[in-house]
């Protein structure tokens, strides 16, 4: 067998995340052509952004729970053509309720797909570096800032909405064939059989290890689902210079996902998490201390090293999370690894609406950068309390403790 294979596993599992991460808000950049073609308003069409969150939130661990007994590689193959087909079905669908349907079926496949790639990844890897292997496909996710979401984008742009949809049918395609050459055959990893697995949510560590994730989310997403205008405001740049701000948001996630997930092997994670939330603070602080010198250089490169920080941060801690939950339940894996991601999607559910809630009452996109940091603080408090006990309350069988 070649030396390169194991990494072309993990390259094409890494393709994969890419590719749900793409799907996800591919449609964004157009979303006010979408809106207008098929009739309904903007806010309504973010309805389709909404129904994708709340099927992967409540889905993740059922359907993960449900499909422990298909081997891996046969579930992530069905759930990639999966989420390609119906992709490809929304860029010819005539109506917005048929697309908002097709989007809860999309979501299903990335709500099986994450979160068994990154426990395939896991179990592929050599001893001691399981954490890198989930750090990579996490890196995925962060990829598709950099690449997916812009040239979605751009092919949107001249192509139409429907051509965004037939952009990431098209890749998925693309991940299939990947992942039907270089993956091995794997075979269901969950020794617990269907829902009795999801009982391992009653678990402390579980508990407080989604809790950290979704706070965390929760802290970066009161101001990253207002970026457009809260980086206008804090920089004074048109549209061009923000999207170009917004890519630091990618570039900053694969760096973090990469720290991570080689942190997660080799240092302590608890002492991590200290660090990591020190950085979602300081990732949204600021956009509320610059308010004062909004325009100025120091301001800009203040917003420059916010932005980069945080996503740091956040994508940091998906893998350090993972790899710690993996030690507190390691028989029921995938389902605590999906628990990850509807805490994921649950944090940037919470820090949308208050962020919405902030600008209602405070009409201030500055005030959104300290209510995100005031969250973050608590994440801090409670990871604190986590090192001075020495994380044996939540992490019995962790090896720092």
């Amino acid at each position: 067998m070649s030396d390169t294979t194991p990494h072309k596993r993990l390259l094409v599992l890494t393709f994969g995340t890419f590719v749900m991460g793409t799907g996800n808000l591919v449609f964004t950049g157009v979303l006010g052509e979408l809106a207008g073609d098929l009739g309904v308003s903007e806010g309504s069409a973010g309805l389709l952004v909404t129904i994708y969150a709340v099927v992967v939130i409540v889905g993740s661990p059922i359907l993960v729970s449900l499909t422990g007994t298909v081997a891996r590689k046969r579930l992530l193959l069905g759930t990639v053509l999966l989420y390609g087909v119906t992709n490809a079905v929304a860029a010819i669908l005539p109506t917005f309720e048929l697309l908002v349907f097709d989007r809860a079926i999309i979501a299903v496949g990335a709500a099986i797909f994450v979160p068994v790639a990154v426990s395939v990844a896991a179990a592929l890897a050599p001893a001691g570096k399981k954490g890198q292997a989930i750090g990579l496909v996490v890196a995925g996710s962060a990829g598709s800032f950099v690449v997916g979401l812009p040239l979605g984008t751009l092919i949107g742009g001249y192509g139409g909405w429907r051509a965004t949809f037939a952009f990431v049918g098209s890749i998925a395609l693309l991940a299939f064939i990947g992942l039907w050459v270089f993956l091995p055959s794997v075979e269901a990893t969950d020794s617990t059989v269907e829902l009795q697995a999801l009982q391992v949510i009653r678990r402390p560590a579980v508990i407080v290890n989604i809790g950290l994730i979704t706070t965390a989310f929760t802290s970066v997403f009161v101001g990253v689902t207002f970026i457009g205008p809260l980086l206008r405001n804090i920089t004074g740049f048109g549209n061009t210079g923000v999207s170009l701000l917004q890519l630091l948001l990618g570039v900053g996630g694969i760096g973090g996902a990469t720290v991570g997930g080689y942190g997660s092997d080799h240092w302590n994670t608890t002492k991590m998490l200290l660090g990591i939330f020190v950085g979602v603070i300081l990732g949204i602080f600021p956009f509320w201390l610059l308010a004062p010198v909004a325009g100025s250089i120091g301001a800009i490169v203040g917003a420059i090293a916010a932005l980069m920080i945080g996503a740091s941060a956040v994508f940091a801690l998906i893998p350090t999370q993972q790899n710690r939950l993996l030690q507190a339940a390691p028989e029921s894996r995938e389902v605590v690894l999906a628990l990850t991601l509807s805490g994921q999607f649950l944090g940037i559910a919470l820090g949308s609406a208050i962020g919405s809630v902030t600008l209602t009452v405070l009409d201030s996109y500055a005030s959104l950068g300290l209510v995100g940091a005031l969250i973050g603080v608590g994440g801090l408090g409670a990871v604190s309390y986590l090192y001075v006990t020495g994380d044996r309350m939540v992490m019995p069988r962790s090896s720092d403790a």
